[in-house]
């Protein structure tokens, strides 16, 4: 009899035993499942942080783009300035024409305003302001655009008091545009962007 229970015992304590080392098992799924997580989190910043640096690339191509079309369009009245040294952007709307086909180049679009590269950006890109500031004085004339070309309104203001719409202070004739685009986003959403840029026109002294 003791020898049974005995035996009983032992086996009583060998199951114990097999419990135990189950239990035993958990702390390294846990670690498992730990470290998977980690590494997603890892993934997930190392692509947010690559498609930062996607999208301060594609912000400085537009902006250099931007200020190449602009200087393109800033073609000045010769014939003006041989007569009263008033620096003028000639025919304000064969400036947009100008400006729009150097838009299309530089940005790789067709004639409809689509990008024909999608690596950079994609879809349409939307001219939202085009604008001539012709300085004649103390007096400066607007000229403001839509995106198809048509002149929207002419606006005589004073030199002193009017800022670029960038925040820059108008001292000499200048070009400004605005452009809005979509660039690839995360898990293939696009994100819409705007981007603008001035130019001026100064006469060396």
């Amino acid at each position: 009899m003791v020898s049974c229970n005995g035996n009983l015992l032992w086996k009583r304590i060998g199951c114990l035993r097999r419990k135990i080392s189950l239990t035993g098992k958990q702390p390294g799924q846990i670690g498992i499942c730990v470290g998977m997580f980690l590494c997603m989190i890892v993934l997930v910043a190392v692509l947010f942080q690559i498609k930062l640096l996607q999208y301060h690339a594609v912000s400085a191509f537009v902006e250099d783009s931007l200020a190449a079309s602009n200087l393109a369009s800033a073609v000045i009245d010769v014939e003006e300035y041989g007569m009263t040294h008033n620096i003028l952007v000639e025919s304000p709307e064969s400036a947009f024409s100008r400006y729009r086909k150097a838009l299309i180049f530089n940005l790789e679009l067709d004639e409809n305003l689509y990008c024909t590269n999608g690596e950079v950006i994609c879809g349409k890109v939307d001219i939202l302001s085009y604008q001539v500031f012709n300085v004649v004085g103390d007096t400066v004339w607007r000229y403001r655009f839509d995106e198809s070309g048509r002149l929207l309104d002419t606006v005589a203001l004073d030199v002193e008091a009017t800022f670029l719409p960038d925040g820059n202070k108008l001292e000499t004739t200048s070009v400004y545009s605005k452009v809005g685009f979509y660039v690839m986003g995360l898990g293939g959403d696009t994100i819409y962007g705007t981007k603008e840029k001035s130019v001026d026109i100064k006469r060396e002294e």
